[in-house]
């Protein structure tokens, strides 16, 4: 006897699921593209000092894109990880060389102190229930100028020679591999990890893709939701010290952050992060770090102006955020029960 189960008919896959599904792909296959291209036209691209320099700055990079897929993925944004970024690096700095900390203490406090940045945003999202986008536009100017009218006292701070060990893990290497890199590689993992072996990471994508359903569950959809801004200051707050290591300084002169930021959600996006929440996986976010790493690259090597460099990477985003629109359309009837 044929069970109901054979007699179901099988919805075809329509070209939408056949791209989410090749999604990765896609992205790696531009990678690589763009990667010949460099070869091609750019002169010094494939140089080991080059491609050491993009990889270091890109697993900087691919850290703040994990915490922002932390954040998608139960439909929030935040921009604050810029001001986070900009604190953390100069303020280990000051406490280094003019408060006289070791390094090990002044690195403990500057993460406890991202912490703290990204428990403010939580609360306010996830308790007062205000929109992420304006809470976190907000807190990104609030944290870096509370910091510049107290401890920070200028734009540029460079790190001394005395600060050996954050130097030492920025610039060293294990088994031949720069040490930033297995930083990148172990936050891509435990992501994984998280995503899809741990009780919270599959409670966070679950509410992510339906809040409604998250809360009639019994999920701590609240504390959830704070734990994803918690989760995505701290990992700026890892990369912000990568940054500080390589480039033996960091300075809001140009902007605190605010280039690496749009990167990072770009990379989550393109990544398969969808902004409806719920949706994503640590491979393409691996591809999409990779791609963007490699288009700043490019554009830097190439002598693009600073603007053009900017102007391009609105357009990726723009598109990103096009892209994703068109993969995952947002259900308006779903969308009425979930406010109801």
């Amino acid at each position: 006897m044929t069970s109901l189960l054979d007699e179901a008919p099988t919805r075809p896959v329509g070209t939408l699921e056949r791209i989410r599904g090749a999604r990765s792909g896609i992205v790696w296959s531009m990678a690589g593209a763009l990667a010949v291209f460099g070869v091609a036209v750019v002169d010094g691209f494939a140089s080991v000092d080059n491609v050491l320099t993009l990889l270091r700055l890109g697993s900087a990079l691919g850290i703040v894109a994990v915490g922002a897929s932390v954040v998608i993925m139960m439909r929030g944004i935040d921009l604050s990880v810029a001001a986070v970024i900009a604190v953390t690096a100069q303020t280990v700095v000051v406490l280094v060389d003019e408060r006289a900390w070791s390094e090990g203490r002044a690195i403990v406090a500057v993460l406890v102190l991202a912490a703290v940045m990204g428990l403010i945003n939580g609360v306010l999202v996830a308790y007062l229930e205000l929109p992420a986008l304006f809470v976190t536009l907000a807190t990104w100017q609030l944290f870096l100028s509370s910091f510049q009218l107290t401890i920070l006292e200028r734009d540029t701070y460079v790190l001394s020679e005395s600060a050996t060990a954050i130097r030492s893990f920025a610039r060293g290497e294990i088994l031949g591999v720069p040490n930033p890199i297995w930083a990148a590689a172990v936050t891509f993992a435990l992501a994984a990890v998280f995503w899809n072996r741990t009780s919270v990471g599959l409670m966070m994508r679950a509410t992510g893709d339906s809040p409604a359903a998250g809360f009639i569950s019994g999920f701590p959809v609240r504390p959830l939701q704070v734990a994803t801004f918690v989760i995505a200051a701290v990992l700026a707050g890892v990369a912000a010290l990568i940054l500080l290591g390589t480039q033996g300084g960091y300075s809001t002169s140009y902007g605190a952050g605010t280039s690496i930021i749009f990167d990072a959600i770009a990379i989550a996006v393109i990544g398969g992060y969808s902004l409806s929440g719920g949706k994503g996986n640590v491979s393409g976010l691996v591809a999409a770090t990779v791609l963007i790493a490699l288009v700043s690259n490019v554009m830097v090597l190439l002598d693009v102006s600073l603007t053009g460099r900017t102007f391009a990477k609105a357009l990726v985003l723009l598109a990103a955020v096009v892209l994703d629109a068109m993969l995952n359309p947002r259900d308006e009837e779903a969308a009425r029960l979930e406010e109801l």
